[in-house]
């Protein structure tokens, strides 16, 4: 069998090593298979979300000599992260008659394309929405209770001096009687009366 290795790291965090160790493992899956080395392509700091990277372009370009017989990579997720990506992948080389084999999944199929591409697709938006998160500034409802500062909460308990208010987002209201508000006398001499008439109506005797 004729092979072509493959291996990729994805970010300038990692190390060359990453693809040294990947590689090793696969020679030595190649070796006791007894299979043969023809070529070898890498993608160093490149993201598995996307086809156009420098290697696999070269890989894709040597696979139309047709003196390939096998794709060989580390794991399945080393070729791509899409899902739609490895399964156009695997069409492609299918229809030369070419095999794509990993050392941790073994032979790929179009049902382990599924299973697997449903993982990595998940695993990136996931990836994804945490990078967000962890850059979006935390934005703070001054109106929402839960967010208001310890010196907010304090001044809302706290009694008040005389002559001083709350600040406006933590005032409280009260109920106050009407029976205890200032109404100015000819204003309650004008409501008595209105008030008796109606407490007649309502309650005759």
């Amino acid at each position: 069998m004729r092979c072509v290795l493959y291996a990729r790291y994805s970010t300038d965090k990692q190390d060359e090593l990453s693809i040294e160790v990947q590689l090793d493992e696969c020679r030595r899956k190649l070796a006791r298979r007894g299979w043969s080395e023809v070529a070898v392509y890498t993608d160093s700091a490149q993201s598995g979300t996307t086809m156009h990277r420098p290697g696999m372009q070269a890989l894709l370009q040597r696979i139309k000599a047709g003196d390939v017989d096998v794709v060989f990579a580390d794991a399945m997720d080393r070729l791509s992260r899409g899902q739609a990506d490895i399964a156009a992948l695997h069409e492609r080389l299918r229809f030369r008659g070419i095999r794509i084999i990993t050392r941790n999944e073994g032979e790929i199929s179009t049902m382990l394309i599924g299973m697997k591409g449903t993982m990595n697709a998940e695993a990136v938006t996931i990836t994804s929405v945490k990078t967000r998160d962890d850059v979006r500034t935390p934005r703070r409802d001054a109106g929402n209770s839960r967010y208001r500062s310890k010196a907010s909460r304090a001044a809302a308990r706290a009694p008040l001096r005389a002559g001083r208010r709350r600040p406006d987002d933590v005032r409280r209201m009260r109920y106050v009687p009407i029976a205890s508000r200032q109404i100015p006398a000819p204003a309650r001499r004008a409501v008595r009366p209105s008030l008796s008439v109606r407490s007649r109506c309502r309650h005759p005797p």
